[in-house]
């Protein structure tokens, strides 16, 4: 408006208790965030919590249920790393000593790498193996999960658990849900740098014989010339 009040917000068009309207309105608010030349919104949704539910019912056309917090944060690792967002445990839920089942863990997780948090370090070895037996997949997600239904590429996590069940993260009951991704790039990386020193064994062997060749080579050409005198 002219005078400088804000525009009030549009009558919601969405339904929070859709999920598909859930994404279609946090897209729409993520696209004004990115159409802002000034940054100015992205500013304000991060400074302050009200604004940011505020501004995604606006844009999102969207009504948020009042015990709903939106929370917007800068896509960079250090900026996720100061928000946490944890899922209390169900009534009998038994944790895990490390808490590696991502289930509690909803935002910035962030595995600690540090020597310091670690102990009973050892060499990977041939513990990496089993990742050969893996078997990748193309697939798409059922409709509930992801409306777009984009081509996604991963693993089966009771596939995985056939061939390392440390390899996969576990519900309350112990079934499967999901795969330790993390784990798998270490292990694949560890897999790599195997087959690159067989790979550096092999060429050093080959330069080895090449020279006990050229060697023999000039021996044989030295005793041939002392024949022919």
């Amino acid at each position: 408006m002219s005078n400088g009040t804000p525009t009030p917000p549009a009558t919601p068009t969405r339904d929070w208790n859709k999920q598909e309207d859930q994404r279609a309105a946090a897209r729409d608010f993520l696209q004004a965030i990115e159409d802002d030349a000034t940054d100015a919104l992205r500013n304000r949704v991060k400074a302050d919590r009200v604004v940011a539910r505020t501004e995604f019912e606006k844009h999102g056309k969207i009504s948020i249920p009042n015990d709903v917090e939106v929370i917007c944060v800068e896509p960079s690792t250090q900026a996720r790393a100061k928000l946490v967002v944890l899922a209390l445990p169900e009534k009998g839920d038994q944790l895990a000593s490390d808490l590696s089942s991502l289930k509690y863990w909803l935002a910035a997780w962030i595995p600690y790498s540090s020597m310091r948090f670690k102990r009973d370090i050892q060499a990977m070895g041939d513990a990496s193996s089993a990742i050969l037996s893996l078997k990748p997949v193309s697939f798409r997600y059922k409709r509930e999960l992801d409306p777009d239904e984009f081509p996604q590429f991963g693993l089966i996590a009771e596939e995985v658990e056939k061939t390392n069940p440390d390899l996969v993260l576990r519900d309350t009951a112990g079934t499967p849900y999901g795969v330790r991704y993390e784990a798998v790039n270490a292990m694949l990386l560890n897999e790599f740098l195997k087959q690159h020193n067989k790979i550096q064994q092999h060429q050093e062997t080959i330069a080895l014989q090449k020279r006990q060749l050229e060697a023999l080579g000039d021996r044989i050409d030295q005793l041939s010339r002392r024949a022919n005198k």
